[in-house]
């Protein structure tokens, strides 16, 4: 699926994508995510299960 394809579907603008992508919007909203994943046939348990998420490997900015 193309870039403009997934904004169409999921309603979003091409800036807020390009801003996540970017990892210029650190604080991501839930609806956001979830919209995304299931314009993307992703359930939320599979997007989580990635080994990035190990909290040994997160990097949080409590700030």
């Amino acid at each position: 699926m193309g870039v403009y394809t997934l904004c169409n579907k999921a309603a979003i603008s091409y800036e807020t994508y390009r801003s996540i992508r970017k990892n210029r919007n650190k604080d991501i909203y839930l609806r956001t995510l979830l919209i995304l994943l299931k314009t993307l046939d992703v359930t939320p348990m599979e997007f989580f299960s990635d080994p990035m998420f190990n909290a040994d490997e997160l990097d949080i900015d409590f700030k």
